[in-house]
């Protein structure tokens, strides 16, 4: 759920959300004004992989209703459970808020992985799923298992856990650039875990070797 400011603009609502609703590999939730303009969208977006992604979150600071979101992740989330579909969804570092929202709505954590890096600046993920009944179990080699899809840590990898552990934290965070990497307290256990299991004993047994 990264926010997609460009969806303020017409031109991406025609060329990213249009061919979707077109095509049925897209359905989206609106929060709409009086004069019917758009303040907060969410969807539900079908990968060429055949998974279903949530996605394209976008709120306009200029016209927020308090809530709006919530209830429109709410009614996603109905929809999903109505026709059967699991889903799961990326969440950014750079606060707290799209992970929060997942777990409002009952998402389960599925681990994390570096995305992309824009301008210098990295931008990593933490996975959240419908499937699954409990959090991700940290296990060595694996970073995530989003709707059992494992994603395996390879030694590039290891140096996107050693630059998080150092700045793992519980604040909500917001700034730009991200400052921290922003958890849930509930999952902070976790996300350490992941990190020792994967870095601290590939680190012993290279010592070793």
């Amino acid at each position: 759920m990264f926010p997609h400011s460009e969806l303020n603009f017409a031109q991406a609502w025609r060329s990213k959300i249009l061919p979707g609703w077109q095509d049925g590999s897209a359905f989206s939730w609106v929060l709409a004004d009086s004069n019917l303009r758009i303040c907060a969208h969410v969807a539900l977006i079908q990968l060429e992989s055949g998974l279903w992604e949530l996605g394209r979150l976008m709120s306009d600071p200029d016209r927020r209703f308090r809530g709006g979101i919530k209830a429109l992740v709410m009614a996603r989330m109905d929809f999903l459970r109505s026709a059967g579909i699991h889903a799961f969804t990326e969440a950014t570092q750079g606060h707290s808020k799209a992970s929060f929202l997942a777990r409002f709505v009952g998402m389960k954590f599925a681990g994390i992985a570096p995305k992309v890096m824009v301008d210098g600046i990295h931008w990593d993920i933490l996975f959240w799923d419908t499937e699954r009944s409990d959090h991700f179990v940290p296990r060595k080699g694996v970073l995530a298992d989003p709707l059992g899809n494992e994603i395996v840590c390879t030694p590039e990898h290891l140096l996107f856990l050693e630059r998080i552990r150092p700045i793992i934290t519980t604040e909500r965070g917001g700034t730009f650039p991200p400052r921290g990497f922003h958890v849930l307290p509930e999952i902070e256990p976790i996300v350490q875990e992941i990190i020792r299991v994967n870095l601290d004993t590939s680190m012993s047994v290279s010592m070793r070797v």
